[in-house]
């Protein structure tokens, strides 16, 4: 494209001197209208770049709280939900906590009452029945507090409190725990070398397997009662599993005896609070994991736990 100097020079040598002098002026405004356009369209480009500039870096502002408003919003959610169960938990836990606690209480004030009108005729054999059952009654209360307040201590544990926790020391320390209760019941529990290791909370964990150590052996008639524990390992996860020896339980329920109170047998066969295996369904839910029986009346039970792997440390 010719500049206007060369356009000039063309023109100069095909006009006269007045015919150039006017279109010289014209060309000069003309280059000066179009330098002012060519000053305006450049400021015009460069605005523009700043201006889309500014957007995406607002757009990309935007999408970040966006996306941060989102996960606050999901983690409301899930909170609201934890709630929402929570809630229906305490209900259920109030409901039949008050129900279960009230028996061995009124059984305590009717049979107390019992004793003093026994006292009064100077029975001896029947104040020591009435005692008894006085006893009895207290020991059933003693077993249900300590189990509500064994299931209610685990919301207020902090999940973020995790440590690496050596599985065959913590069921020795278990074992150590309950020896007069082992030797008592003449019972043999046969572990696994190596079994992988835990990273999480270790009350937890510790209740969830003492719990399942003590339940095999209490529903247990044979002359040695055995829990053999070990691992398998699956694709994701870790399974442990407690073998035992013990009366077994009918396939019907295999659900309901991890719902908190129920009990397959009456307290005056077999103590405690039926909250063990509702507390050991928390922890391992609440880990991500879970927790399933097989059993056949008479042959015994095999309780496994599956936990993920992520919360897993194998060892060689």
């Amino acid at each position: 494209m010719k500049t206007f100097n060369d356009l000039k020079n063309i023109l100069n040598s095909v006009l006269s001197k007045d015919e150039m002098s006017r279109i010289d002026t014209k060309l000069d405004q003309l280059k000066n209208e179009l330098d002012v356009l060519t000053f305006l369209n450049d400021r015009n480009e460069k605005e523009n770049r700043i201006n889309t500039k500014f957007i995406q870096n607002t757009v990309s502002q935007l999408e970040l709280k966006n996306n941060e408003l989102e996960r606050k919003n999901n983690s409301l959610r899930d909170l609201n939900l934890q709630l929402v169960n929570s809630n229906e938990e305490l209900e259920r836990f109030a409901h039949l906590a008050s129900h279960d606690l009230k028996t061995p209480l009124q059984n305590i004030i009717r049979f107390s009452q019992y004793l003093k009108k026994l006292l009064a005729k100077n029975q001896e054999k029947k104040i020591n029945e009435a005692l008894d059952l006085v006893v009895d009654s207290g020991k059933q209360m003693n077993d249900l507090i300590n189990g509500i307040l064994e299931f209610s201590k685990l919301s207020n544990q902090n999940i973020d409190k995790s440590v690496l926790i050596n599985t065959n020391e913590l069921i020795r320390k278990i074992k150590d725990s309950i020896f007069s209760f082992l030797d008592e019941n003449n019972c043999t529990i046969n572990v696994q070398a190596n079994l992988p290791r835990i990273k999480y909370n270790y009350s937890k964990i510790y209740i969830l397997f003492k719990n399942l150590i003590e339940n095999a052996i209490k529903y247990n008639k044979s002359d040695i009662p055995t829990v053999n524990i070990f691992s398998v390992q699956k694709d994701d996860s870790i399974e442990f599993n407690l073998v035992d020896n013990g009366l077994g339980i009918d396939e019907q329920y295999f659900e309901t005896i991890f719902v908190m109170f129920k009990r397959l047998h009456t307290k005056s066969d077999y103590s405690g609070s039926g909250l063990g295996l509702s507390t050991c369904k928390k922890i391992v839910e609440e880990i991500g994991g879970t927790i399933s029986l097989e059993s056949e009346i008479g042959k015994g039970s095999v309780f496994t736990v599956k936990i993920p792997l992520e919360f897993i440390e194998l060892l060689p």
